[in-house]
């Protein structure tokens, strides 16, 4: 599954760059995509209890919820969609950068920050219109899954 997130972030950042705008938020979605499966095994890994139901970049309230932080990087903030084990659905702020090889479908690196640790889960109804750009930034995050780049 990393590999086609890879291929997906590639291909978004072809696209951005081509300027293509009729293609972009179809290329992100996939991105979203493989963002939300990649941190509902990390949350699983740290035995967080429910799963995340979708990822949407906060492009309607942050000017860089989606930022190309190089030609193989990009930065997606916004909301995760999260169902607790009850089944209730909450939303919750999100915070994914991943890095790409330049030259194959691998990622070099990642980091996934989700929830607010002042807040903890399920505070945030799903549905509920966010109105401050903070809370797409918590001071301090309640869950932070990262893989690093290798170092040479």
């Amino acid at each position: 599954m990393e590999s086609k997130l890879a291929a997906d972030v590639r291909t978004y950042l072809r696209v951005r760059s081509s300027g293509d705008d009729a293609k972009e938020p179809d290329a992100i979605r996939w991105v979203c995509c493989g963002l939300e499966w990649l941190l509902g095994a990390g949350l699983q890994d740290e035995g967080c209890n429910g799963w995340v139901d979708g990822i949407l970049p906060a492009t309607d309230m942050l000017r860089d919820a989606i930022e190309v932080i190089s030609e193989n990087e990009l930065i997606v903030r916004g909301t995760a969609y999260w169902v607790d084990g009850t089944g209730s659905y909450w939303i919750e702020p999100f915070f994914g950068r991943v890095q790409v090889s330049a030259e194959a479908d691998s990622i070099v690196s990642y980091e996934l920050r989700f929830g607010n640790a002042a807040r903890g889960l399920g505070t945030t109804p799903y549905g509920k219109h966010v109105r401050y750009v903070d809370w797409f930034k918590p001071t301090q995050w309640l869950f932070t899954i990262s893989k690093m780049a290798n170092a040479v």
